[in-house]
């Protein structure tokens, strides 16, 4: 598989935004993506996810 990265502008979009869409793509460019993506449930997510789940699902 290839790498992409996907951005989305719009009218709401700021500089600061901009700075930090900048440092994020350098900090890709240089260090390589942070987490792998798969579908295990139909949906993009990182696999595995390290994100903590909702409270309403968590217990």
């Amino acid at each position: 598989g290839g790498q992409a990265v996907r951005v989305s502008l719009g009218l709401g979009t700021t500089e600061e935004h901009i700075d930090r869409l900048v440092l994020a793509l350098r900090q890709i460019v240089a260090r390589g993506a942070r987490w792998t993506y798969g579908r295990p449930a139909g949906r993009w997510a990182p696999v595995p996810d390290p994100r903590p789940l909702p409270p309403l699902l968590a217990g």
